[in-house]
């Protein structure tokens, strides 16, 4: 639980949707420095194991954990780190058949580095069949990952959540902007070079990059994975949407429509700019009406850039229709502006956002930060018992692992 916000916005949730079942979990230090309590109806609060515990479970252990359990009898800081139980279970994967000799006698923190250490090292040695990646690229790519999810204050590591705000060198982040800039110019062009001067074309694009800045901005990424109808909200985007739509569309009548030498029926260009804008502002407002704040129900890896892309498609289709009816008014040519209407619902509907994404993973990539199959390897890390699998996410098996990893010197 990050802050105070958290919990008044899962109190509000709760009384807005009493019937809908919910589990929080929190450190309990965490949660007693907030200033606002959680509303709910009931708690559960998971006790430290107690010292007849821990040497329970070593002594039905056997012989493999006999030097552990020896140690437990006089080492006071053994004892302590031991009454967490998946820290318990850590030991004992991590020191399982060594001698008391070996064993650490030092400070806490001395003694959760070699543990983990000692753990990592044990980790490997099991799966030492069929191994897709080397050691030494599991630790660099594990060693990013948890510097970044320390860096945003993330428990849960969503593929899709990636942000290309994490790559650190500016080389890579002005070649990221440069990539989307460029694509956006192939795509105008493409579109209106027959029916655009240059010194026009030039003024288009400008707008549009503009317009993408304000709107979805470069250095990040939202996906676009539910929807639904959100009464008020959506309302109130279709009116901003087709507000935005017009204006836009009057705009673009007088900078654009007056020398364009296109036969219609409706002549007046600010007619044409209200009838082509409205459509396109119909198309933003049902965008972003559908896909407001919800909750994600997310339960494969990068599920999130998979729903966009097929919310994308939707959006496209819609966009391209209301477009056809357009041009069928004005008297256009009718698969220049379906093709016009698709591109710009699938860009509003997700698009963008998979193509950032893209361009993300490919420089990501190509620096070495992670493998070309992300979900490959953390599947791989799972499998290790370094990260565990949760919906279509992924968290570090303890958060002292996620701390001991993103301590650890990055290896160019």
């Amino acid at each position: 639980m990050a802050n105070f916000v958290s919990v008044d916005a899962l109190n509000e949730f709760c009384q807005e949707y009493g019937q809908t079942e919910i589990v929080v979990c929190s450190r309990i230090r965490d949660y007693e420095v907030l200033s606002s309590q959680l509303k709910f109806q009931a708690a559960i609060y998971l006790q430290p194991l107690s010292l007849e515990q821990i040497q329970e479970y070593l002594k039905n252990a056997g012989s493999e954990l006999a030097a552990v359990r020896k140690a437990l009898e006089s080492d006071v800081k053994l004892q302590e780190f031991s009454r967490y139980p998946l820290i318990l279970s850590i030991i004992s994967l991590a020191y399982q058949g060594i001698s008391i000799e070996e064993l650490p006698t030092r400070s806490n923190s001395e003694l959760r580095e070699h543990l983990f250490n000692a753990y990592i090292e044990r980790m490997f040695k099991r799966k030492a069949v069929n191994i897709p990646y080397s050691q030494e690229k599991v630790k660099k790519w594990l060693i990013w990952l948890a510097k970044q999810m320390v860096k945003e204050s993330e428990t849960v590591f969503l593929i899709e959540r990636m942000q290309p705000y994490w790559v650190q060198n500016k080389i890579y982040i002005i070649a990221y902007i440069i990539t989307l800039l460029t694509i956006i110019l192939f795509v105008l062009w493409n579109l209106f070079y027959q029916f655009l001067n240059l010194p026009k074309m030039a003024l288009l694009v400008a707008f549009c990059f503009v317009y993408f800045w304000r709107f979805f901005g470069f250095k990040t990424i939202q996906t676009v994975t539910t929807l639904r109808w959100l009464g008020k909200y959506t309302i109130n985007q279709l009116v901003i949407g087709i507000t935005i739509g017009l204006i836009s569309g009057l705009l673009s009548a007088v900078i654009f429509y007056y020398n364009l030498k296109i036969l219609n029926q409706i002549s007046h260009p600010l007619l044409r700019g209200a009838i082509s804008g409205l459509s396109l502002g119909l198309t933003l407002g049902i965008v972003r009406g559908m896909t407001g704040p919800g909750i994600e129900e997310l339960t494969i890896p990068n599920q999130g850039i998979l729903l966009s892309t097929k919310n994308a498609l939707i959006f496209g289709l819609i966009a391209a229709i209301l477009m056809i009816f357009s041009a069928k008014l004005l008297d256009w040519y009718l698969i220049a502006w379906c093709q016009y209407g698709f591109i710009f619902g699938l860009a509003v509907g997700g698009g963008e956002a998979c193509v950032k994404h893209f361009i993300l993973r490919v420089i990501l990539y190509f620096n070495g930060y992670i493998p070309w199959n992300y979900s490959r390897f953390l599947d791989y890390a799972t499998q290790l018992i370094f990260l565990q699998k949760v919906g279509g996410g992924y968290i570090f098996i303890h958060r002292l692992l996620l701390e001991h990893f993103a301590r650890m010197p990055e290896k160019s």
